[in-house]
């Protein structure tokens, strides 16, 4: 299965198709996937070969259907993009530490001009429960061989 439309030629429409069929060639080779999910990506697939619209418009649809196969194989079967885990958490970080221990720098000085302090240590946090995440992850053949 690949998605191949050639009425659009543009680099920006290639890489996004190449990025599409890497990821269905890695899912499929996987060999756990359901019906349901693998009607959508043929039906999707089927679809986009007889698209009528504009390049534009054909690239949001590219788009969308990228994040839509990726969230469904994460819900479903548990497969995430490498480096998934410390991309999500290192904004968790960030807010969920990095700003508390910027407000507790900011209240212990009096001086809220401390609060930054606490965003890369949060960043740190992120980075490191997120890559640690993304071991495991690899460890357990949880991880997709995409970026």
């Amino acid at each position: 299965m690949r998605i191949q439309n050639s009425k659009f030629n543009s680099e920006k429409i290639t890489g996004k198709e190449n990025s599409i069929n890497n990821l269905i060639a890695e899912i499929l080779s996987r060999k756990i996937i359901d019906s349901e999910t693998h009607n959508f990506i043929a039906d999707f697939v089927n679809k986009s070969e007889v698209f009528k619209g504009d390049e534009k418009v054909y690239f949001k649809e590219l788009d969308a259907f990228e994040k839509t196969l990726l969230k469904e194989i994460e819900k479903k079967y548990k497969l995430v993009k490498k480096d998934y885990y410390t991309n999500l958490w290192t904004a968790v970080g960030m807010s969920a530490f990095g700003v508390p221990i910027g407000v507790a720098f900011g209240s212990i000085f009096k001086n809220m001009a401390f609060i930054g302090i606490g965003l890369p240590i949060g960043l740190v946090i992120g980075r490191l429960v997120g890559s640690n995440l993304d071991k495991k992850a690899l460890k357990e053949n949880r991880q997709l061989d995409i970026k």
